[in-house]
């Protein structure tokens, strides 16, 4: 945005970034959605528990199952398998956004400003992460953080069960 606004943080970037533009329209027409990491999580929670909210069934369920499953037409090219607008957790492909170590089922949204939103439904969790920034430092690499930020993620919070003899 060309001014400050009080409800949106200042985004970092390079003053020679070609990429940024700079924007007063806030309709969410372009790169210009503004969300917090709260709602973000609470984006990824409704889809986690399949359009529910407080026990009452917001959206139908076979619409958020069908947003977090795979609809690629064909599935079997070695691309991205996606839903509506998640990335899906498919299979390990040498492309992949989501972590290796994160199980299948597992979807995933990305930002332009580094924006990621993980749900890992074997987990029941929902993780953001938000840089706020456009742009990547010289030798950044994007593919090897993003899955490393998924397979974090994962670690933390596999459900452990501890048994006594």
């Amino acid at each position: 945005m060309s001014q400050p606004h009080s409800k949106i943080a200042n985004t970092i970037r390079a003053p020679d970034n070609s990429f940024w533009t700079v924007t007063d329209v806030v309709d969410g027409s372009g790169m210009n959605m503004y969300v917090s990491a709260q709602e973000l999580a609470l984006w990824g929670y409704l889809h986690l528990t399949g359009g529910k909210w407080a026990g009452k069934q917001l959206i139908p369920r076979e619409i958020m199952q069908m947003a977090t499953s795979i609809q690629t037409p064909n599935p079997r090219l070695p691309i991205h398998k996606n839903g509506f607008l998640w990335f899906v957790k498919d299979t390990n492909h040498t492309f992949n956004q989501i972590g290796d170590t994160v199980p299948k089922g597992s979807y995933q949204l990305l930002g332009y400003t580094n924006v990621a939103l993980l749900v890992i439904p074997e987990e029941n969790v929902v993780a953001v992460r938000m840089f706020n920034r456009y742009g990547s430092s010289e030798g950044y690499d994007y593919l090897n953080d993003i899955r490393s930020f998924g397979d974090t993620v994962y670690k933390c919070s596999i459900k452990t069960s501890t048994t006594h003899n």
